[in-house]
Order: structure tokens, then C-alpha cells, then sequence
């Protein structure tokens, strides 16, 4: 199965049935690929566009960005989804690195695409309307004799299929190559293992250009032939909830910062009592212990915690709708999916010891785009090296405890920021948290705590130091505490911890 294949075979088996939902639109499966027809078409008549082109999308969530993904790889060309929060010279940067022929954007990016210096052998810029992308029949006059006449390009498994940049969050972003064979492969194991439905309605409030977004809401349902409801943006809430309850949406993806903001919103018991979710996902970044259980109060709908990574499709592992859900961990690993936790010198460690994270799979990437030595490191020994520090327990669920480049060494000792965040997490007056390490002299890291606050709450370093004193150990507790209005993020919430240590490192900060 490639990406073409996977929308055609459910046009062609449910076409009458609805596919998008977006404010008034409502597209059919059979719409929706004859949409993509058209985007194909144009593409290639207009721009020649063909097989291995790459192009980019930079849209805000819309039904044209499904029809765009699903034209581009109709032609055998790759899709590079473009960070719609992006300035333009992070935009121009991804533009020159994939070597992109022509950009698909709209109006609403006209600031930035003015300020984009074209790269070698580019193409353009095309914006949403004026090709008249949403009208197959305005394309030209015999729209299906065309298509019928057209050479149809046939995708292999192998094809590449995206380039999708990692967010950065360390340094510059590169861009992992994903094949048809490695998203259709983490398709069929996701509906498999979450228990994805044809009946689901799943309400669509992330960024679409993010790898779990096109995977989760975007790839599995149209695979199944299932019901996406797009919303523009998760702002305001009150919008979302009455799309929600609407479309009467069974399944919702989110990240982190949205279900802690929906675990702390008042809901009147008439709008919670209509609510028809029987599942919530969470994924791009750690769930806190306390948001789980939280959400699931407020809302008596199971939180379930995911874990993957662009180079991985991106879906790893979730913790089951039916059977044993462990708080803490991030589940147990999707069908086909291997994972091990390798000391530094690569060799398997026992169950229940930290370690680094590693992967093999039909769903881990080709490798990074003309980044051959990034690309050795990270697919070593015939492993996918995430870079995260994990274990897994006797009954395979796997447990994320950081980063491995967020680890820090206190006097000797490791020091895992996620555990001082989850005791943080869990004090009534802290909204979210995120702690680094200021680095001494001796070269030893002190952790430092970054923390937001719910409203009207205050806070004092001493409080939070008793407070922390019979949870942690003496070497892990925060020897400074800054209060901040807001945490720098990526687009889909993660925290810059990148960023903060640069404000450390350039800041003589005490609180």
C-alpha cells in the first residue's frame, strides 16, 4: 500500500461517505479524491511537477491541505510540510535544504512569503484560489477526460513519500525521509493497536503540518474510511467544544498544554453530559501524572499517553483502550515495532533499567536528507537512537524518564528533569514546569526550575523547596526558581528548553 493507494481504495469503497468536516464545508471520500485529481493535474500542467519534485505546504488547517498532500504524492512527488509559526528566514532555510520546487501557500502567509528569497530551480510560490485548486470542474472543461488520458504515475512502497523537519528543539532542524512503506506501515499498526474505528469521528485541533497530526487525524482515518473534523485552531476553547459536541466527535489527539488547559476549564454539566469522546490521545511531548488524572475528572474520558518521533512515522507506543493502562508509562509498542534500551557502548540492557531508547521497524525512517553522518549516528547497528532515556517493565510497557541530552550530572549524579517536574506538576499553586541545568565552574549542573502559575497563585523558592524535600533527593531538588508568564515552545506545545538554558547562560538570574 503507498499514500495514493490508501485514499483511492476508500473512495472507491465508500465514496457517498463523509471524509472532512470544516465550519460549513462537508466533503465526501469521493470529493476528496477528486479534489486531489485536480491538485495533481494542476501540479504537473502547470508547474511540471513529477516524481521525486519536492514540494511544500504551508497552510493553515484546511480541507485544501489534505487534497494538496494527496495530490503531491499522486505524482510521485514529496511532501514537505512547512511550520505555519515559522519566520521566513527558518522558512527559507527548509526551502534551500530540501531543494523544494514550489511552494502551495495561501494570503493569510503573504508577510513571510514577501520576505522568502526563491532557492535554485525553484518554481514559485502558488497560492490557495488562484489556480482554482477546490473546483476540479473549473481546472479546464473535460476535468475527467483528462484525468482519464493522463499518465497515471504508480507509487512503490519504497517512493518517498515526505520530508518532515524535526522541530529543532536542540539545533537546526533536518528532515527526515519517510517512505509510502513506513507511514502506510504505522497506519495499519496504529488502527491496529488503538482500536480505531470506521464509526469514529475524530476532531482535528493540531497544526496539520506536524508528523502526529497527519498520521493520527489525517492518514488513519482516511484509511479508514472514518470522519476528521477540522477546526482551525484550538483557540477559543469554547469553539472547539461546540464543534465537538456538533459533530459528535468520539476521538480527540491533543498535546500536553491542551489537556492541562482542559483538566483546569469549568465545564456547566449539560455540555459535559453531551460530550460523546470515548478516547483522548495525547503525544509530541510528556504528560504529566497530574494533567492524566485531572482531564479524566473533569471529563470521565480515558487520557490515553503515546510516544513517538518524526524519524519513527511517527507513532511508537500508547497505552491500551482495552486492557491495562499504566499512568507513568507510555504503553505498550505498536505491532511490528521493536524497541531495546542500550547502555552507551550499544549493548541491551536488563528490564527496568534506564537507558537509551532505540527502534527498528517497517515505520523508522529512510534517514535525514543529505545529512549522511547524522544519519549513520542515528541508525546505528541497525537501531533508531532516539536520543530518549527509557526503560521498558516485565509486561513490554515502555517508560520515557527524559531526554538524553536534557539529562543533567549533579556532582557525579544523574539528574532526570522529568522526575523533579512531575513532583513540581503536583504543587497546587504551579500550572506547568520545565527544569535545565546551570553549569558551575567545576562543571557540575545545579537544577534550575522554570514554572508558570495557575491565576491568582503566588509562590516562594523556600516553599517549593519544602515542599520538594521529602520527594526528591537533596542533589535533585532546584537550587533557583523563576517564575516566568509563559514557556517558549514549538508549534505544537512542546517547551524550548534550549531556549531557557539560553536565558540562564545569558542571565544572572537569582529569585
Amino acid at each position: 500500500m503507498d499514500l495514493k493507494k490508501l485514499l483511492e481504495k476508500t473512495a472507491s469503497d465508500v465514496p457517498e461517505s463523509e471524509a472532512i468536516i470544516f465550519g460549513d464545508q462537508r466533503v465526501n471520500y469521493h470529493q476528496l479524491n477528486r479534489q486531489a485529481d485536480a491538485a495533481s493535474l494542476v501540479l504537473k500542467r502547470h508547474f511540471g511537477i513529477g516524481a521525486g519534485d519536492r514540494v511544500a505546504v504551508m497552510l493553515k488547517n484546511s480541507p485544501e491541505y489534505a487534497w494538496f498532500i494527496f495530490g503531491i504524492v499522486k505524482l510521485g512527488a514529496i511532501v514537505v510540510p512547512i511550520n505555519t509559526f515559522l519566520t521566513a528566514g527558518e522558512v527559507s532555510f527548509i526551502l534551500n535544504d530540501a531543494g523544494v520546487s514550489l511552494l502551495i501557500s495561501s494570503t493569510d502567509f503573504d508577510q513571510v512569503l514577501d520576505q522568502i528569497g526563491p532557492p535554485e530551480e525553484f518554481k514559485g510560490v502558488s497560492k490557495t484560489g488562484d489556480e482554482c485548486w477546490a473546483h476540479p470542474e473549473k481546472v479546464v472543461a473535460s476535468f475527467d477526460q483528462l484525468m482519464a488520458e493522463e499518465n497515471r504515475t504508480e507509487v512503490g512502497p519504497d517512493a518517498e513519500a515526505m520530508f518532515v523537519y524535526t522541530s529543532g528543539t536542540t539545533g537546526k532542524p533536518k528532515a527526515a525521509i519517510l517512505t509510502h512503506h513506513n507511514l502506510c506501515s504505522n497506519v495499519n499498526s496504529s488502527i491496529q493497536h488503538i482500536q480505531f474505528e470506521r464509526r469514529d469521528i475524530f476532531l482535528n485541533i493540531l497544526p496539520m503540518f506536524h508528523s502526529f497530526t497527519l498520521m493520527v487525524n489525517i492518514f488513519v482515518p482516511l484509511s479508514l474510511g472514518a470522519k476528521i473534523v477540522i477546526v482551525e485552531s484550538i483557540f477559543p476553547v469554547d469553539k472547539v467544544i461546540e464543534s465537538m459536541l456538533r459533530e459528535r466527535c468520539t476521538v480527540m489527539v491533543g498535546v500536553p498544554q491542551i489537556f492541562n488547559m482542559m483538566a483546569c476549564k469549568e465545564i456547566p454539566g449539560p455540555v459535559k453530559n453531551g460530550i460523546t469522546l470515548r478516547m483522548c490521545i495525547s503525544g509530541s511531548a510528556p504528560l504529566s501524572e497530574t494533567i492524566i488524572k485531572s482531564f479524566e475528572q473533569n471529563f470521565e474520558i480515558p487520557l490515553l499517553e503515546g510516544y513517538g518521533l518524526t524519524e519513527a512515522s511517527p507513532v511508537v507506543s500508547v497505552n491500551p483502550f482495552d486492557g491495562v493502562r499504566k499512568v507513568g508509562s507510555v504503553g505498550k509498542l505498536l505491532p511490528e515495532v521493536e524497541a531495546a534500551i542500550f547502555d552507551s557502548n550499544d549493548k541491551e540492557l536488563p528490564v527496568g533499567e534506564v537507558g537509551e531508547i532505540v527502534l527498528r521497524g517497517p515505520n523508522i525512517m529512510k534517514g535525514y536528507y543529505l545529512r549522511d553522518d547524522d544519519t549513520a549516528a542515528a541508525l546505528s547497528n541497525g537501531w533508531l537512537h532516539t536520543g530518549d532515556l527509557g526503560k521498558l517493565d516485565q509486561d513490554g510497557y515502555l517508560y520515557i524518564i527524559d531526554r538524553k541530552k536534557d539529562m543533567l550530572i549533579s556532582k557525579g549524579m544523574n539528574v532526570y528533569p522529568r522526575e523533579i517536574e512531575e513532583q513540581l506538576f503536583a504543587h497546587p499553586a504551579i500550572s506547568e514546569a520545565a527544569v535545565v541545568g546551570r553549569m558551575d565552574k567545576t562543571r557540575s549542573e545545579t537544577p534550575v526550575a522554570f514554572v508558570t502559575l495557575h491565576d491568582g497563585e503566588a509562590v516562594t523558592q523556600e516553599e517549593v523547596i519544602n515542599f520538594l524535600k521529602p520527594k526528591l533527593a537533596r542533589y535533585k531538588i532546584p537550587r533557583e526558581l523563576i517564575v516566568v508568564d509563559q514557556f517558549p515552545r514549538t508549534s505544537t506545545g512542546k517547551i524550548l528548553k534550549r531556549s531557557l538554558r539560553d536565558r540562564l547562560n545569558t542571565t544572572a538570574m537569582k529569585t
